[in-house]
This record gives C-alpha cells, sequence and structure tokens, in this order.
C-alpha cells in the first residue's frame, strides 16, 4: 500500500481560474463629459438655491412696501 495519499478533499489549485479583467484606459471624451455633467449638476443646484433667494427678497421687499403704504 502506498503510505503517502492525501487525506484532505480541500483543493490545492482553485477549481475555477480568476482572471484580471484588463482595465480599460479612460478616453478623453469620458473625461469632457464627466466635467460637463458636474459642472452642470452644480449651475442647477446653484440657480435653484438662487430661485429661492430670489423669492424670499420679493417677499420681503412686498412686506416693507406694504408696510410704507400703511404709514
Amino acid at each position: 500500500m502506498d503510505q503517502n495519499f492525501q487525506t484532505s478533499f480541500i483543493p490545492k489549485k482553485p477549481i475555477v481560474e480568476e482572471r484580471s479583467s484588463p482595465s480599460r484606459p479612460i478616453g478623453f471624451l469620458t473625461i469632457i463629459s464627466i466635467f460637463v455633467f458636474f459642472t452642470m449638476a452644480l449651475s442647477v443646484g446653484g440657480v435653484y438655491f438662487y430661485k429661492s433667494i430670489l423669492a424670499k427678497q420679493i417677499t420681503e421687499l412686498g412686506n416693507s412696501l406694504n408696510l410704507a403704504k400703511n404709514r
């Protein structure tokens, strides 16, 4: 009988070989489009907050105008 047999069922090598997917380089148009996207997102946010500030100022000026009329 062979005395050097292995009793473990754990494989030494993985059953499925892990392949590292080659990374694709980021293109120039991708960088430009990401920059444009974030610029537009910041612009939309800025316009939204500017609109709310203007609405608040209009309300305050209307109140002060009504107060001046009542005097």
